[in-house]
């Protein structure tokens, strides 16, 4: 038989050369296309486009403009589609394919964005992927890594992202199959074919990856960098079910460097980040005191005050694109956003590196916006919000008591994805982290609820899911017996647990025959539910049959585990009179 843990209970991958995945797009336009390389341009950018027609180009460029363009043009076709491109906003840059290099000397002048003209391929290919290079290396600084809000009175409970939350028990409450590093592994190969270089980076990831390593990867400059932060930004629901894995690594590496960091004497006060925001988010920034900023992926920030300046380049206030200096002041609360030191744990150990968790919240601070003119930027001080806990088992009830009038609003959010899921499996995990999540929030009506669809669709699946059955069933047990006091309910997922129990271990190859305690497990909560129902003469039974099972049983067990069910055992006996028997 196939455990749960063998299972692949991630989405397919489907149709992954048409999404419109990565931040940033090669355009080809060129007359003759008969001597490009497709697959030497998806080496460079895995999302590259070939066109030989001008008007079919423009109308692309169009209407992606989600995407950041590199836009390589032959000659003949230059002089018409540069005017006309040139001011587009998500256009990086221009490269021009040439046959004369000195006849074609003013392009450059004439257009900022056009970085050179160039009379071999190989000239150009070189400038082309040297650009695209700066650009990855310091695109977490212009593409957006905080949500600016649009509304003023941002600061109440009611406004918490439902993102965050989603994060937040993608990297806590969701339980991942064992083998869902090669789920995304075959995803990537599928969207990477041909290009070598990064399929040589999956190989390495394959065979390296361990949660231990979850944050050197992270920092690592490759690919895999930007292609989570960009599923984050996008809310790319089903790559980020196939990430789930690594954002569950991620955060315990964070968790762990965030309680060393409370237990410093001298402690890093504040934290920075240089970035690029429109005019238009500065001033709404400005104007919305007090404001909340969610982030919408993990966000880096440095000690040094330098090294963040490094991203940004002087600005103007009447510029349509300011340059930003964030100044984020770190609590010392337990209950604060997830962050640490990663210095030790990152590839450029150097950057003094701190890193905080997907998801975090921050609050805009009364006055805390203004142009700096001796540096030409912005500085705009943040603080923690520190409403929401991702770190303290001590406040969690307290802290998702605070959201739980407002994550009926977030659960419609998340139901909303279940449209774009193509698999049954993601589906029925929706339902079971939702009733989890519930649970968490003393709704247990409504975690039953959850609990109740799960169940239902796994046990009417095709695959032998055991195991999710069993789980699930046994967290129903537990909130009718110990919150709802329904023993008759109860009793029902008592018996399926006690069913599904038998139908694992017997259909499983196990010479030790483990399975014995477990069932054992489950006549003693059998015997509970039936005292609790007056039914004496089954409750006994039961405690006999779960003595017995431990009795033959070759797993090791403590007498203080097995006591228990003899003095329950000698109880019924005095009470049904089977003393002497």
């Amino acid at each position: 038989m196939t455990s749960i843990d063998e299972e692949i209970l991630l989405p397919p991958i489907i149709n992954l050369r048409e999404e419109s995945f990565e931040s940033h797009q090669l355009i080809w336009l060129d007359d003759d296309t008969s001597s490009i390389c497709t697959g030497k341009l998806r080496s460079i950018i895995a999302q590259s486009r070939i066109f030989n027609n001008i008007d079919e180009c423009m109308q692309h460029l169009k209407t992606t403009e989600n995407r950041v363009k590199f836009l390589v043009s032959s000659e003949k076709f230059s002089e018409k589609i540069v005017p006309l491109v040139h001011n587009y906003q998500h256009l990086r840059s221009i490269f021009i394919r040439c046959h004369n290099e000195k006849e074609n000397e003013q392009m450059p002048l004439k257009y900022e964005k056009v970085i050179g003209c160039y009379g071999t391929v190989k000239n150009l290919l070189t400038a082309l992927i040297k650009n695209i290079q700066d650009f990855r290396r310091h695109c977490s600084s212009e593409e957006h890594i905080f949500e600016i809000p649009h509304k003023v009175d941002q600061t109440t409970d009611e406004t918490i992202s439902w993102w965050s939350q989603f994060i937040d028990f993608l990297a806590r409450v969701v339980q991942y199959p064992i083998n869902c590093k090669h789920r995304l592994v075959n995803a990537l190969n599928t969207y990477y074919n041909g290009n070598v270089d990064r399929m040589r980076i999956i190989q390495e990831f394959d065979e390296t990856y361990t949660p231990e390593t979850a944050i050197r990867w992270y920092t690592r400059q490759t690919f895999f960098f930007s292609l989570l932060n960009t599923a984050l930004r996008q809310q790319n629901i089903p790559w980020i079910f196939l990430f789930g894995f690594f954002l569950k690594d991620v955060y315990e590496q964070l968790k762990q460097k965030h309680t060393e960091y409370l237990k410093q004497q001298n402690r890093v006060l504040k934290v920075y980040r240089g970035q690029i925001i429109s005019q238009k988010e500065v001033l709404q920034l400005k104007r919305n005191r007090k404001c909340l900023v969610p982030t919408n992926a993990f966000l880096s920030t440095t000690v040094s005050r330098e090294i963040a300046k490094i991203f940004i380049q002087p600005t103007q206030p009447e510029d349509e694109f300011q340059s930003i200096l964030f100044e984020i002041e770190l609590s010392f609360e337990p209950t604060s956003q997830l962050f640490g030191d990663i210095s030790s744990l990152s590839t450029f150990q150097d950057e003094e590196e701190f890193l905080f968790m997907a998801g975090s919240e921050f609050e805009v601070k009364d006055k805390g916006v203004r142009f700096e003119e001796s540096e030409q930027l912005w500085i705009i001080k943040l603080i923690e919000n520190e409403k929401i806990d991702m770190t303290d088992d001590v406040h969690e009830k307290m802290n998702y008591r605070r959201i739980a009038l407002t994550y009926r609003q977030r659960e419609l959010q998340m139901r909303k994805t279940f449209s774009c899921l193509e698999s049954d499996e993601l589906t029925i995990i929706c339902y079971n982290a939702i009733g989890q999540f519930h649970e968490q929030l003393l709704n247990y009506n409504d975690a039953i609820k959850n609990y109740q669809e799960a169940l239902e669709l796994f046990m009417i699946h095709p695959k032998p899911y055991y195991l999710w059955i069993i789980n699930i069933a046994e967290s129903l047990v537990r909130i009718l017996m110990e919150e709802i006091g329904d023993y008759d309910a109860a009793l029902q997922y008592a018996l399926l647990v006690h069913e599904y129990q038998s139908l694992y271990w017997t259909s499983a190859i196990d010479e030790f025959n483990d399975g014995q305690i477990d069932i054992a497990k489950t006549h003693i909560k059998l015997s509970t539910i039936y005292e609790k129902l007056l039914k004496y003469e089954l409750a006994y039974h039961n405690l006999l049959i779960a003595s017995k099972l431990y009795t033959s049983s070759n797993r090791t067990y403590s007498y203080s585990e097995v006591k228990p069910v003899y003095t329950k055992i000698e109880i019924f006996e005095q009470m049904l009179g089977k003393k002497d028997k």
